[in-house]
């Protein structure tokens, strides 16, 4: 399930897959993981040789730059319950804490800091460069880019792609 205990045993047992770390940042920072933990992923995104062995393309790192955005969101509607996660120690207390504000969606535990997030935030950008330089192929030649005019707004995801 998605508890601490699992994604600490899974990064302990080095069983955790670059693809799957990528895709469940969001759940890893909901459940309470511990702080030495986030650590770890944060290091491993922000790795050259981690980031070049995994082969995943840049729009993978940005489709999880964009939970981080959801997450910073959540994080941002219940300051109380932020204040008093950023007072404690243990998952637990944390636990304890946001089963009595009874949030509509979950808060995010781990005290989301927007300081976590915004460490989540650099380690992805740096994945992102790292994955355009070692994980896609040069383009030979010229290359020529048409941009429609009508095109409305910017690309914010990698849905559809």
């Amino acid at each position: 399930g998605n508890r601490a205990e699992v994604w600490q045993y899974l990064i302990d047992e080095n069983k955790l897959p670059f693809m799957a770390m990528l895709r469940n940042i969001r759940n890893m920072i909901q459940s309470a993981m511990g702080t030495t933990y986030h650590d770890w992923v944060i290091k491993k995104l922000s790795n050259r040789n981690a980031v070049a062995n995994s082969k995943q393309f840049p729009f993978r790192f940005l489709s999880a730059y964009e939970v981080l955005d959801a997450v910073s969101d959540e994080a941002g509607k219940d300051p109380k319950v932020l204040d008093a996660l950023e007072k404690v120690k243990t998952p637990a207390q944390r636990v304890k804490i946001l089963k009595r504000s009874k949030p509509s969606r979950p808060i995010i535990p781990e005290a989301v800091t927007l300081k976590l997030v915004a460490r989540y935030r650099k380690a992805l950008d740096e994945a992102v460069r790292l994955a355009t330089r070692h994980n896609v192929a040069p383009i030979r030649g010229r290359t020529l880019i048409l941009v429609d005019g009508l095109m409305e707004g910017t690309c914010t995801s990698a849905r559809g792609l």
